[in-house]
């Protein structure tokens, strides 16, 4: 992933998303600074944007802003903000574990979810060493399942009935992707 201006265009451009063929953008990421504020915020307007929360929609705007950290990335797709995600270490100092909080705009395709998973998977592998990557999605987050199980994470387990959604108490989807120590 290579640092991008996205300042030259608006953040609220649109992303084409009705051609049938394959979602191919150049993804791009860089951390998240004052001035992608309101574009951050236009992503948390979509009820399903869960970054860090199961429950966008009843963020006030200083609550989502408390959810950036240094570590949060805006993702942009053709130079356009599109998401955000942030990488934690798991375990141990050295273990190479780590969870990734990856959303993206409801406004792109399954297909280029998928994309941007694998992309960030290819980058965090180029940049150290990753043994496994975890992602934590809620089980009513249709969306999110099927990018991660198109880009290759595979189900460990679910914490039942932890998260009120919709009145119903539901559960979180643990999956991951593994990969053979190198050092």
């Amino acid at each position: 992933m290579t640092a991008t201006d996205v300042t030259a265009r608006p953040a609220t451009a649109p992303v084409p998303l009705s051609t049938t063929a394959p979602a191919a953008f150049s993804w791009s990421a860089r951390p998240v600074t004052e001035d992608d504020h309101a574009a951050v915020l236009d992503l948390f307007t979509e009820p399903d944007f869960y970054f860090r929360t199961q429950r966008p929609d009843t963020r006030p705007q200083w609550e989502i802003l408390s959810l950036l950290d240094e570590d949060t990335r805006l993702l942009s797709a053709d130079g356009r903000p599109v998401g955000l995600y942030a990488l934690e270490a798991v375990g141990g100092e050295h273990a190479c574990h780590y969870l990734l909080h990856l959303r993206l705009t409801a406004r792109l395709r399954p297909d280029a979810w998928a994309s941007a998973y694998r992309e960030l998977i290819r980058a965090l592998r180029w940049q150290r060493e990753v043994v496994r990557l975890e992602v934590v999605i809620g089980e009513f987050d249709d969306r999110g399942l099927t990018a991660a199980r198109q880009a290759g994470f595979t189900e460990e387990g679910v914490l039942a009935q932890h998260v009120v959604h919709d009145g119903h108490r539901r559960g979180s989807v643990f999956l991951s992707r593994i990969w053979e120590p190198t050092s």
